[in-house]
């Protein structure tokens, strides 16, 4: 990949823009092996001259069984052939190995896993990108055909596991006399406080399985997340939300979304900004939107529902 203003390094870097380039040093280095070497030397005569040291080459055995003696006659040109041809032949050869075709078609096989399923990418994402590893290892997998459900189903369940769960926005933290934040904070008392007091409920701590904040706090304010033990008592709280309209903290219950979701959101709000869709909001898990007050509603999935409905999404986008 020499050069980075032209070929290959050129074409990466104009899809993958913040993408690092980094010149392959490895083959120039093999082809200009003398020269390079001998500087290498001389710093290492001046280093053996400060410690009392002379290199020599080793004892040359008359009859050997495992390996042909490295032909030498002077130190340098020795250790130039048994050492550093023999080192960077075996780094190149590395590199070959963990960039060859084989190595590229078995990692496409970690979108797979859970995590990079859940939080990077869509099952149609996934599965364009996984095409050339099933069509490669389709004799070896017991089921290929199933992936695509087992893709679908790994986002699903990730979101049905926080079905019990709500996010409330923007609770304001308590203070000291000089303004700084009491520490530890009690997510539970401010959760409570505010099913209580301002949604009018009765709820205790009983009905909480935990509570814990995320994100930064930003102007004295945070959002903490709840898992409540049983989802009528979630479903009892999030029923109630419209009674946090217009309060002065601009306090607002949402339901807890994978990341992926959450993306989709965001081009919806978008959408909603530029008059494109009439509203969008959440049920269950499930985001639903109306182009119109009078349209059908519309369950969102994925990017190409945003698409479908005039949204613009890049290809990088496509990655949460």
């Amino acid at each position: 990949m020499a050069g980075s203003g032209k070929g290959v390094a050129a074409r990466i870097e104009d899809q993958y823009p913040k993408a690092v380039y980094n010149h392959c040093a490895s083959h120039w280095l093999r082809e200009n092996v003398d020269c390079k070497f001998l500087a290498w030397y001389e710093e290492a005569v001046v280093t053996e001259k400060d410690h009392d040291i002379e290199s020599s080459v080793p004892r040359t055995c008359s009859r050997q069984r495992n390996r042909c003696n490295v032909p030498g006659e002077t130190p340098d040109v020795y250790f130039r052939r048994a050492l550093c041809i023999t080192y960077i032949d075996e780094l190149i050869s590395g590199i070959n190995d963990r960039f060859s075709s084989l190595s590229k078609t078995a990692v496409m096989a970690l979108v797979l896993i859970p995590e990079m399923t859940i939080q990077k990418q869509h099952a149609n994402v996934i599965l364009e990108n996984l095409k050339p590893f099933l069509d490669f290892y389709n004799s070896d997998l017991p089921s290929p055909c199933g992936i695509s459900s087992e893709v679908d189903r790994v986002e699903e369940q990730e979101q049905y596991s926080r079905r019990t769960s709500l996010r409330f926005n923007n609770i304001k933290i308590p203070t000291n006399g000089n303004g700084r934040i009491i520490k530890p904070i009690n997510t539970d008392f401010l959760v409570l406080q505010i099913c209580n007091e301002q949604l009018g409920l009765d709820i205790n701590l009983k009905d909480l399985s935990r509570t814990h904040p995320i994100g930064k706090v930003k102007n004295g304010k945070m959002s903490v997340i709840v898992r409540f033990l049983s989802y009528r008592t979630r479903q009892l709280v999030f029923s109630n939300k419209k009674k946090l309209k217009n309060n002065e903290d601009k306090l607002f219950i949402s339901e807890n979304l994978t990341k992926y979701r959450y993306g989709l959101m965001k081009h919806l709000n978008v959408l909603r900004f530029t008059e494109k869709i009439h509203s969008f909001w959440t049920h269950d898990g499930k985001i639903i939107a109306k182009e119109t007050p009078e349209s059908d509603y519309i369950v969102i999935s994925c990017n190409q529902d945003i698409r479908d409905l005039g949204g613009e999404i890049s290809d990088e986008d496509d990655d949460y």
